[in-house]
């Protein structure tokens, strides 16, 4: 189970506009250790499969949280096509009309809220 204060801290990193896109891919489970993930990817500039499972907040052995986000991290939703084709088919007609130039950039620096630019 996740600590509520993870879920209040990661639901102001994962703007609710992707939650609700997000929820229709992933279990609740998932979803919770996806926002965890999220959470440790904003705050730690260098990331590795171990250093995930260290910081993960289960109580569990070391070796299972590693299998845990290994798992989690090879199921088809976390694949790059899938999840960020799901969020941009949403977000992208909102703000871009149809036959017009769209140029995207992904930041996964902290720079207030703000990961996905787009200008067209």
């Amino acid at each position: 189970m996740v600590p509520p204060q993870w879920t209040e801290t990661t639901t102001k990193l994962m703007p609710e506009s992707y939650r609700k896109i997000l929820a229709t891919r992933f279990s609740v489970q998932e979803l919770a250790l996806l926002e965890i993930l999220v959470c440790q990817l904003q705050i730690y500039t260098k990331v590795t499969l171990e250093g995930l499972a260290s910081r993960l907040p289960l109580l569990i052995t070391f070796e299972s949280r590693r299998r845990r986000v290994q798992r989690f991290l090879k199921i088809d939703a976390t694949l790059i096509q899938e999840l960020w084709f799901s969020l941009l088919t949403v977000i992208v007609p909102k703000v871009v009309m149809p036959g017009d130039k769209a140029y995207l950039a992904l930041d996964r620096t902290q720079w207030k809220d703000r990961n996905l630019f787009l200008s067209h």
